[in-house]
């Protein structure tokens, strides 16, 4: 669930703190590139942000080294660089407002938790998840010191944290932190509606990899139906419709899939956005579903490039969208192909993720078939046996991927015995 399309969303409070950082301020001409700069950030111009905002933290040093203003126009211009995939230059600005912040007693308080969940955000999108996960803590106890317990910063902060236990495979964790948020977020007239779609489809993610499909879909058809009351062509609506293909695909309902698939995709190319890679890794994984492997293979294949142009060469992202090239180079029988990308991709999530992640377990069994399909019993029989670990220990025994993959292993090995 460590997907690119996170990014594109987590920062979304940004809407809700320019009223506020810009009702304080006299009119000026930092505040004519501040607010230029704040609009084209939230209509996805992420270029035309970073050079008005970079006009504005230029404008800015004209005030007092610890002038809150300094700290508005660093936060901003940090979030238009994470967005291009700029991370060291997101970093730098995030630390250096922080330090503004912090100095400046309650005021800089009031909004000091938006920038450490921010930063914690691009820690997590970095994989550095330790450090997101300790400054998210921070986030959500500055927010609700300053804020109130079900204020939209300490609630998007709570979502957040919740977000990166559900990635790094602590189910039980994120589960009650994510019902919290829903809970409040229905309570909350004027925000909720802003938190609730997203805080749906994460809490409806962990339902889905418990294989409780029935439970997860009217979540995400209420997320689906939220989101569009932001914009029909909006990359929250996206999101949506993704989340909701994704569950449709796991069900092999590809028929009612595709359509959304497709609609998300255009939304995506149209907006610039990079979770296009995540709406390509599902359409070529449909792809592999139905036989088509070459279609297969060049929707992943763009999908590796979107993630790692955006992420990085070496991202997770990138191992989890391999495992399905690889399931398109064992369609097409390109064994060869097929054993150096899965390799790639087991390397990568090992080093990552828990040794009880979904992921993992699905990469293994991705593995196995490609073994068996070489001949090569050994090591067939040993990724079946790791990804059977893994559902064994954290599914229950209807779960239909645990299902598969013993109803796969069961197959081979009566065959491996012939």
């Amino acid at each position: 669930m460590a997907h690119a399309e996170s990014l594109s969303r987590r920062c979304v409070y940004t809407i809700f703190l320019t009223p506020l950082l810009l009702g304080a301020q006299e009119t000026t001409k930092w505040d004519q590139n501040f607010q230029e700069g704040a609009k084209a950030f939230r209509a996805g111009h992420y270029d035309q942000a970073v050079e008005s905002l970079s006009a504005a933290l230029q404008d800015a040093e004209a005030f007092p080294a610890l002038d809150l203003r300094r700290a508005d126009a660093a936060h901003f211009l940090a979030d238009s660089y994470q967005f291009q995939g700029k991370f060291d230059r997101a970093e730098a600005l995030y630390l250096q407002a922080k330090k503004i912040r912090e100095a400046n007693g309650d005021a800089g308080h009031r909004v000091l938790g938006f920038t450490l969940d921010a930063l914690a955000q691009l820690y997590f999108v970095q994989e550095r998840w330790k450090d997101a996960e300790e400054l998210e803590h921070q986030a959500i106890e500055q927010s609700r010191q300053s804020r109130g317990e079900t204020d939209p910063y300490t609630l998007t902060a709570n979502r957040h944290l919740g977000e990166i236990y559900s990635t790094e495979g602590r189910l039980t964790e994120a589960e009650p932190i994510l019902q919290q948020v829903i809970d409040a977020a229905r309570q909350n007239a004027a925000a909720g509606p802003k938190i609730l779609p997203l805080a749906l489809r994460d809490q409806a993610f962990i339902i889905v990899a418990r294989g409780q499909y029935q439970e997860a879909e009217p979540l995400l058809k209420e997320a689906l139906d939220l989101s569009r009351k932001l914009g029909e062509e909006s990359s929250e609506t996206a999101d949506s419709l993704l989340a909701l293909a994704l569950l449709y695909r796991t069900e092999s309902e590809n028929d009612r899939s595709e359509p959304l698939l497709k609609k998300a995709a255009a939304i995506y190319e149209k907006n610039n956005d990079p979770c296009l890679a995540h709406a390509l890794q599902e359409l070529g994984l449909i792809a592999v579903a139905e036989g088509k492997y070459a279609i297969a293979r060049q929707q992943i294949l763009r999908s590796i490039s979107i993630y790692q142009n955006f992420l990085g060469l070496d991202h997770i992202n990138v191992a989890f969208a391999q495992v399905g090239l690889a399931e398109a180079y064992l369609g097409e029988r390109n064994y060869a192909e097929a054993q150096s990308v899965i390799e790639h991709a087991l390397a990568k999530e090992r080093t990552v993720l828990s040794d009880s992640h979904a992921e993992l377990a699905r990469a293994y069994l991705t593995a196995a078939r490609i073994s068996e399909a070489q001949r090569l019993g050994s090591q067939a029989a040993a990724h079946y046996q790791q990804a059977l670990n893994i559902y064994r220990r954290t599914t229950t025994t209807d779960n239909p991927a645990r299902v598969m993959a013993e109803e796969q292993y069961k197959r081979f090995s009566k065959a491996f015995r012939k």
